[in-house]
């Protein structure tokens, strides 16, 4: 297995891809970090620190949800840490957002403006018609769960 160079946890804000081998990840801090994995290798990790590969999540994602394409990756059970694409999850320039920092969608000239809970702003080349649908795919994975877990109590 290879080295784990960054694992997503509560204080990402985000992974935006910017080549095929780089991409930044910005955290609640303000601290903005390059590294030499897509964002998709960067997931892919995470995903493996807490026990599956990024495939295996969006396969179970699909499974209990039906979504199939751009569906969000639940990366942490505990830490209710999900993660949502912005683009296809095979695009080089993907960005993925931690649901739980979105604060605010602002429609800009070159796609959305994001205000986190820190009160940054990220830029994202996304309409915000998309933003939005993938935020409520995320939401409604959010909530299938948390229900589920009413249930069993």
């Amino acid at each position: 297995m290879e080295k784990i160079l960054y694992e997503v946890n509560g204080g990402t804000l985000y992974i935006k891809g910017v080549s095929k081998d780089k991409c930044i990840i910005r955290e609640i801090d303000g601290k903005e970090t390059e590294y030499p994995l897509s964002s998709r290798k960067i997931m892919n990790q995470s995903c493996i620190c807490f026990g599956s590969t990024l495939e295996g999540r969006l396969e179970g994602i699909g499974e209990l949800t039906g979504i199939k394409y751009k569906a969000p990756v639940l990366i942490s059970e505990y830490q209710r840490i999900i993660m949502f694409p912005t683009l296809s999850h095979k695009e080089n320039e993907c960005a993925w957002i931690s649901l739980s920092h979105v604060v605010d969608v602002i429609p800009t000239e070159k796609g959305v403006a994001i205000m986190f809970t820190d009160r940054s702003i990220g830029e994202f080349n996304v309409s915000k018609y998309i933003l939005q649908n993938q935020m409520a795919k995320a939401k409604s994975i959010y909530f299938e769960l948390f229900n589920r877990e009413k249930k069993d109590i």
